[in-house]
């Protein structure tokens, strides 16, 4: 996953980090100097939701009361679908303007019993399909 921390207009920092626990632990330990100030949301996150990749980054993010989260609906967000110019470095960078602006094209995230009920039956899918 690529990450674009930004400040107002300047790019703080443009990492990439896997989607399993090492990268997240990554990810957490270069944010925790922002999370460090005040009493208020000090990073606002947005995470395009693909498939179900976004689940575990989510997840993990979800725990920190000082980070809010979007998840872009892809399909939605048409200044990263209708660039001209496509690479993930530019595509974070326009996503965290638009986190930081509250121009997020939102979709619904379920609750916990929810995912874990669509997990169930995503995994019970997928043993049909090989059965037959």
């Amino acid at each position: 996953m690529n990450i674009c921390l930004k400040e107002g207009s300047k790019v703080l920092e443009n990492f990439i980090v896997t989607n399993d626990e090492k990268g997240i632990t990554t990810l957490l330990d270069r944010i925790e100097s922002y999370l460090l100030v005040e009493n208020k949301y000090l990073i606002k996150t947005a995470i395009e939701s693909t498939g179900n990749l976004w689940i575990n980054m989510y997840e993990k993010l979800e725990q920190y009361k000082r980070i809010e989260i979007s998840l872009a609906n892809p399909l939605k967000t048409k200044a990263i679908a209708e660039a001209k110019i496509k690479y993930d470095k530019l595509d974070t960078s326009i996503l965290a303007d638009l986190a930081r602006a509250d121009l997020i094209a939102k979709c619904c995230i379920p609750d916990n019993k929810t995912r874990e009920m669509r997990s169930l039956v995503r995994h019970r899918i997928d043993l049909a399909q090989r059965r037959t």
